[in-house]
């Protein structure tokens, strides 16, 4: 498989999800960030919203309660975030993306963090997203010259598109699913019109211990399925573009 030395990354996420201890209740995720602090400066909470509804004769409907169920760690100068969560872990880099290893390596090492504070008993799912930004030349009118994902269109329609949005989901061989979410994000003043692949490869898993090789085996397995389809996807005028 070819790797692109300019490929154009626009945000990378890792994503795990877990099954906390039954005493996890008292777990204060704030403190996940305590010793990050020159790393990741900014931090905000992440709030889930829980309605209620009462049947009773008044029919009245229960106010939403806010909880906090962990927060996000951001470093806004590098383009990264760690999420510590009662339901998982993320963690984001944006663009410039160096290389897998480099990525793969940071968030081995916060999800190590995260498994010391929050000792997670399994993991249910991992997650591998991707959102490419592919500027589109001058002198490129027929977008098919760079991605094979758009649809061939019938004599008589109009095919010089200035907004498309095109989404599918597909099983992998080895039982996970990938989600291509093809778009197109118009021009402005800072940037160029682009297209957006965005390449999610997810994996249900039957409670894998948290502390395994097995884990990072099924990323693996995930990246080679991102990379599988990101490079279907892209015609070889695309491909000289990231050389």
């Amino acid at each position: 498989m070819e790797l692109f030395p300019k490929a154009p990354i626009h945000e990378a996420l890792l994503d795990l999800q877990v099954v906390l201890p039954p005493d996890s209740e008292r777990l204060d995720f704030k403190l996940f960030g305590q010793g990050l602090e020159d790393r990741f400066p900014e931090k905000q909470k992440r709030v889930e919203l829980v309605q209620s509804f009462q049947f009773a004769d008044d029919q009245k409907q229960i106010p939403p309660v806010k909880n906090v169920s962990g927060y996000l760690f951001t470093s806004k100068q590098h383009g990264k975030t760690v999420q510590a969560r009662r339901d998982g872990f993320t963690f984001n880099k944006l663009r410039p993306y160096s290389k897998w290893d480099d990525f793969s390596a940071e968030a081995k090492e916060l999800w190590l963090r995260y498994l010391d504070f929050a000792h997670p008993i399994a993991v249910k799912r991992i997650g591998l997203r991707y959102i490419n930004r592919i500027e589109i030349p001058d002198g490129v009118t027929d977008l098919r010259e760079l991605c094979l994902l758009f649809p061939t269109i019938p004599k008589g329609v109009p095919d010089i598109w200035f907004e498309y949005f095109q989404r599918f989901a597909s099983q992998l061989d080895n039982g996970g699913v990938s989600i291509v979410t093809l778009s197109i994000d118009a021009p402005s003043q800072s940037s160029k019109a682009a297209i957006i692949l965005d390449i999610d490869v997810v994996k249900t898993l039957d409670n894998v211990p948290p502390a395994t090789e097995i884990l990072w085996g099924q990323c693996e397995e995930l990246r080679k399925w991102k990379n599988g389809i990101f490079d279907a996807s892209l015609t070889l005028k695309a491909k000289e573009m990231f050389r």
